[in-house]
């Protein structure tokens, strides 16, 4: 993606922020610092999400954690539930508007909802996910095998993927945003995508 394409991306990230308190000092506000090297994850972020319930969910290369505020823990799927591949790397995290967590892995998409982990079978990286006004949710991935397209569209009914032969001209996908109007905009190798 050009330089200038991922300032556009970004530009419509943007959200505005709140100054602190001119009269207080840093020092006055607290903070704890959660560092790799303490141990608290086993390897670097790649991916966070708040679910409603309050938790902050923190993906890593080697799995999912949950933080509640206090501490982290590991979360591993309940017994006979699995993510869609034995991999365990975590690529992207969505906290979808009814509460659930969507989970995307280097081997497909995962749903975590009223205590049950739901994999969507897929050969290819989720890279990143977003939620449409319909509930739908749209997902940008990697190029792997038995590759349908960079961006899919998944609704409980059926998961429909876009990809050349629907004039979509990059091979994978990385990231989504969508903007204030409601339009989603995808990034790809060299690709900016509406």
């Amino acid at each position: 993606m050009s330089q200038l394409s991922m300032f556009f991306v970004l530009a419509l990230l943007a959200q505005p922020l709140l100054a602190l308190n001119p009269e207080s000092r840093i020092s006055q506000y607290g903070h704890t610092v959660w560092r790799v090297q303490d141990g608290e994850l086993s390897g670097a972020p790649t991916a966070f999400a708040q679910t409603s319930d309050g938790y902050m969910w923190i993906g890593t290369r080697s799995g999912l954690y949950r933080f509640d505020g206090l501490s982290f823990t590991a979360w591993r799927p309940p017994a006979g539930q699995h993510y869609p591949t034995s991999i365990t790397s975590i690529e992207s995290l969505f906290a979808a508007k009814d509460g659930s967590l969507w989970v995307g892995t280097v081997g497909g998409l995962a749903h975590w909802a009223g205590g049950k982990l739901t994999s969507i079978s897929d050969t290819a990286s989720v890279e990143a996910i977003a939620e449409d006004s319909e509930g739908a949710l749209w997902i940008a991935r990697g190029h792997q095998h038995n590759f349908t397209g960079p961006i899919c569209r998944v609704t409980k009914e059926k998961q429909q993927c876009f990809g050349a032969s629907d004039g979509i001209q990059t091979a994978v996908a990385s990231s989504i945003a969508v903007d204030a109007q409601g339009r989603f905009w995808f990034g790809g190798v060299g690709t900016l995508l509406e």
